[in-house]
């Protein structure tokens, strides 16, 4: 189920376990696995990046109904310039249940646990701002970590990148 919340910089300061008197900025994240520059019609679609899901925080203490343990910082950094015909859709795949935490360039907090149909998150942004979207997978308990594909895609059908 997905979720949304939009947050305060406290908030945003109590994901990334900072003293909530920090000032916090999307731009001075650091991901774990890069940050990647994206425009609308990129190619390859699906664009993916490998990722260990997992962390210390847990994800309902920032969003009640989002589930799951995900890391301090976030795990993937995308910078999209969105065009006008394409959604922007990002999904983890994981042969474990995961979480899906994302926050675009709008800072809403979105929470995803099994929308893709299979223990899989995914979430879709029909009109997608140009900016930065973190995000963050997570594994369903603390202390548990999980091989995951972080997938972007512009395309209706993704097809499962491994």
């Amino acid at each position: 189920m997905l979720n949304r919340l939009t947050p305060s910089i406290a908030a945003l300061a109590l994901i990334m376990s900072m003293p909530a008197a920090a000032q916090v900025s999307v731009e001075d994240l650091v991901p774990t696995y890069g940050s990647h520059d994206l425009a609308s019609g990129f190619e390859p679609d699906p664009f993916t990046v490998k990722v260990v899901a997992g962390g210390d925080v847990d994800a309902s203490e920032y969003l009640s109904s989002c589930s799951g343990f995900v890391a301090r910082t976030p795990d993937v950094r995308i910078n999209y310039t969105a065009g006008s015909q394409y959604p922007l859709i990002i999904g983890a795949i994981s042969e474990s249940d995961t979480t899906l935490v994302v926050i675009p360039p709008e800072q809403t907090m979105n929470c995803d646990d099994d929308s893709w149909g299979d223990g899989d998150p995914i979430m879709t942004f029909k009109r997608p701002q140009s900016g930065i979207y973190l995000i963050w997978v997570g594994a369903s308990a603390q202390g548990e970590s999980a091989a995951a594909v972080v997938v972007v895609s512009e395309s209706t059908r993704i097809i499962n990148p491994e």
